[in-house]
């Protein structure tokens, strides 16, 4: 039984999931003392420093390890070579090299070392002697862990490593074709190693072993370049659970119509994916993650063994596994075919001394540096702000403070995405998030031009997967609203946007209703949101976010659109709430570093056909009233949901007194007349929407 514990243990490091895998290696442990079997002690201490070194944490990998050497000489035997190996990564990642090349040394030449174990050891053993300045003896091991390895297709984590140090040493010659093949070959491994797991929040442990490494390395390609080149890994380090969970809704939904109606195997896949969305995905409740193991009596995420058991029984009928497309190589050839048509694709990495945003335009990448001390003081104001720690004026005063920071470098970037004549900008999302790119977009005057006219987006892009495109117009309206609250314009904006897009009144639905949220929305088109709201970086677990006020529940809430959101009909969500379009990039139990940060704006994209706009910050209410009857007026047009909405975003902009005034007139009962008018009394005939604060918080959020 305890070695089945340390074999799991060792498994589940692997994905990710240290907890479970401690809480093996400790009932195993236990064992070992009611046994009083230092042999068992022994291997206890070995497992518990391979969790340790796979979790970073390299000072306790190097206590528990030498535990585990001197178990070993206490009854007699020689240590196996796999723990001296991982002593040696231990070590290596401790800023010891000689110590680590001495362990690999005393690996390689153990009784016990495999050939798939020789391959990795002498991987590592190349990072240390390149770390030491011995470039020529790092290639040389290398080179003979390679030529192991055509017949060792069976260790993609041993490939992957290679190719990591490979890279490396490419930098070191400055052999950038070389770090280009590399950083090629890591993602296809990287691909391999995901392609066998299931659970979301195992994909993401993996994910995080390999990110930091992966980015850090792009930073040595050339600022410019073909797309080809740089692509793949970038592309490689933005899968997330969002993209997976996607994948495997689209895999079901393929299954299901390939299938007879009743087919049992349809059924039984039906009834587990109900259940996965009731706990939680494409985000798990942390404490549901922590306790996810075998023999946990609090696991309630067995589904996904449920999930598994039917995929392979599908498998085994010949048609695909579940995740089979949420691979690079999938995802970047549908990045392709966006620059192909006509579309700009930025990202951000962040391993280094400071941010690289890449924008792709055909076959061409460029990237700038951003230095993260902006970045930093930014992200602190938003803090402060949201927690009313900082007044309106001093936040308009952080904006401007970062747009000027910002501006030399993104201004010509956007002057690039102009001159290209670029459809859109696609900002595929990470864990951060902090550039209010539709500012910069607005501040060229040909964009912002394209913008108005509904030629030009800016998109959020959570996920790497496209969207379904449905045909013809919206046609029905639903507004989720809160008449006891104190906003004065916010209940009549769902007015504005019908009377705007020429549509039926919308179906009114009151904020502290408690109905099934599919059943409350899932026959409608379009649904604005006009309530009060509130940050979800202060949720200690993002499971539990609404809107709405802390205290009150609200029926747009994390959990509830994890379990409907895949079922709506929802083409256009307008979430006119403050911080709507705020984001957690946690859990419990840990701070995400992949791109798996939870947004509610995101969770209405479940469905595959839907665009959101959320705002960041504090909304203005006048201006949010007034971009919402002009996102209606895009619609009236003949416009798709995503550019009626930058349409609006660009047009507020440009309003004028009397525009506004009109609007407000038109689509307001004359009893609030006098009171919304005298709020915009003092305001100038043009201008008076031109602040960063009032459009740069806006976000449209779609799939790729």
């Amino acid at each position: 039984m305890a070695h089945l514990y340390l074999e799991a243990a060792s498994l589940y490091s692997s994905h990710g999931a240290f907890q479970p895998a401690y809480r093996c290696v400790v009932d195993a442990e236990e064992i070992s003392q009611s046994l009083d079997s230092l042999a068992l002690k022994a291997r206890c201490y070995a497992t518990l420093m391979s969790v340790a070194c796979e979790e970073n944490d390299y000072s306790f990998g190097v206590t528990t390890g030498e535990m585990a050497i001197s178990a070993y000489q206490a009854f007699g035997e020689t240590s196996p070579a796999m723990l001296l190996g991982n002593l040696g990564v231990a070590y290596m990642n401790s800023d010891e090299e000689d110590k680590a090349i001495g362990y690999f040394e005393q690996a390689l030449a153990s009784a016990d070392c495999t050939d798939h174990m020789t391959i990795t050891v002498r991987g590592n053993l190349s990072v240390c002697l390149r770390r030491c300045g011995r470039l020529v003896e790092a290639e040389n091991v290398l080179a003979m862990a390679e030529a192991a390895l055509v017949d060792d297709a069976q260790n993609p984590e041993g490939l992957l490593e290679i190719s990591l140090s490979g890279a490396k040493l490419a930098i070191e010659r400055q052999d950038a074709p070389l770090l280009i093949k590399r950083l090629q070959d890591a993602s296809h491994h990287f691909d391999r190693i995901l392609s066998d797991a299931l659970r979301l929040h195992h994909r993401r442990g993996i994910r995080e072993r390999y990110i930091t490494r992966i980015e850090g390395l792009l930073r040595a390609l050339p600022p410019t370049g073909s797309t080809t080149d740089a692509l793949l890994p970038i592309v490689a380090t933005r899968g997330n659970a969002m993209g997976d969970w996607l994948t495997i809704l689209s895999w079901a939904s393929d299954v299901r119509t390939s299938r007879p109606a009743l087919d049992e195997t349809v059924l039984q896949l039906d009834r587990a994916l109900q259940a996965i969305r009731e706990i939680g995905a494409p985000h798990l409740y942390g404490i549901r993650e922590k306790g996810d193991d075998a023999w946990s009596v609090f696991n309630t995420t067995r589904v996904w063994d449920e999930l598994s058991n039917i995929a392979a029984i599908i498998y085994s009928q010949s048609a695909d596994r579940p995740l089979d497309c949420a691979n690079a190589q999938h995802q970047a050839a549908l990045c392709l075919s966006r620059l192909n048509a006509g579309h700009c694709l930025m990202v951000m990495t962040y391993a280094g001394e400071s941010a690289l945003l890449w924008h792709f335009i055909g076959g061409q990448y460029k990237r700038i540096s951003i230095p993260l001390a902006p970045m930093t003081e930014w992200h602190a104001a938003q803090l402060d702000f949201a927690q009313q720690f900082m007044s309106r004026s001093d936040f308009m005063a952080a904006i401007s403070k970062l747009i000027t920071s910002l501006a030399p470098s993104l201004d010509n970037v956007f002057s690039d995405i102009a001159g290209a004549g670029c459809k859109s900008v696609r900002f595929i999302e990470d864990c951060f998030n902090d550039v209010p790119l539709i500012e910069f977009a607005l501040r060229n005057s040909e964009l912002c031009a394209r913008m108005a006219e509904g030629k030009f987006e800016v998109r959020m892009v959570p996920a790497l997967i496209e969207p379904i495109e449905v045909e013809g117009p919206l046609l029905t309206t639903a507004a989720i609203v809160d008449r006891k609250e104190d906003l004065l314009l916010a209940p009549y904006e769902s007015t504005a946007f019908t009377q705007a897009a020429g549509l039926a009144p919308a179906v009114l639905m009151q904020a502290d209703g408690h109905a099934d949220l599919e059943d409350l929305m899932g026959k409608y088109d379009a649904l604005i949101v006009s309530t009060h709201g509130h940050s979800l970086k202060f949720f200690q677990d993002a499971y539990f976010a609404h809107l709405g006020s802390r205290e009150h529940p609200h029926p747009i809430s994390v959990a509830a659109m994890q379990v409907a959101a895949p079922n709506l009909q929802l083409r256009l969500a307008l979430i006119n709430t403050c911080f709507s379009g705020s984001r957690s990039s946690r859990n419990f139990q840990k701070r995400f570093r992949t791109s798996d940060s939870v947004a509610l704006p995101n969770l209405f994209l479940l469905n595959r056909k839907a665009i959101a706009l959320a705002g960041i910050w504090k909304i203005s209410d006048t201006a949010c009233f007034t971009l919402t009857y002009l996102a209606g007026e895009g619609l009236k047009l003949g416009l798709e949901p995503s550019i009626a909405v930058a349409r609006a975003d660009a047009k507020v902009r440009m309003s004028t007194l009397t525009s506004v005034t009109s609007i407000l007139i038109n689509n307001l009962p004359a009893s609030l007349h006098a009171e919304a008018l005298k709020r915009i009394s003092g305001a100038p005939e043009v201008g008076m929407f031109s602040s960063p604060y009032v459009t740069a918080g806006f976000t449209i959020h779609g799939l790729l």
